[in-house]
């Protein structure tokens, strides 16, 4: 099975332990996961702000990390996600990652479900000069 994995996913799969996620873990761990190659990135944040935050260890956070280069099998350039998403306004977001692999057609993506709007960044201020 070929999956399209987002960050959200990916650090749920790489640190759960419970059973409560276990047949996410089947599913991911059992499928060839494709994700932008962002993701590298995106995880990495999560991982250090909850590193940051003592939600878990260091050495937790930096092997869920090495883990990920074995978690997923195939990177895409986030550029082409972005304009099937784009393409899809009513189902998806530039943050959200399409559940297709970008050499399906974009019709192949859409999605009843409405997408949940990204939280962003909590008690940042612009600052004037």
């Amino acid at each position: 099975m070929n999956i399209v994995l987002d960050a959200s996913v990916a650090v749920r799969t790489l640190l759960s332990a419970g059973k409560e996620d276990k047949t996410l873990r089947e599913r991911v761990h059992g499928a060839e996961c494709h994700a932008p190659r962002l993701i590298d990135a995106e995880v990495a944040s999560v991982l250090r702000r909850r590193a940051a935050f003592g939600a878990i260890e260091m050495a937790s956070a930096a092997a869920a990390l090495h883990a990920l280069g074995d978690l997923v099998t195939e990177r895409y350039p986030h550029t082409s996600l972005v304009r099937m998403a784009w393409a899809l306004p009513d189902n998806l977001t530039p943050t959200t990652t399409p559940s297709t692999s970008p050499s399906r057609p974009a019709s192949a993506t859409r999605s009843s479900q409405p997408t949940p709007a990204s939280p962003g960044r909590r008690g940042s201020r612009a600052r004037s000069s």
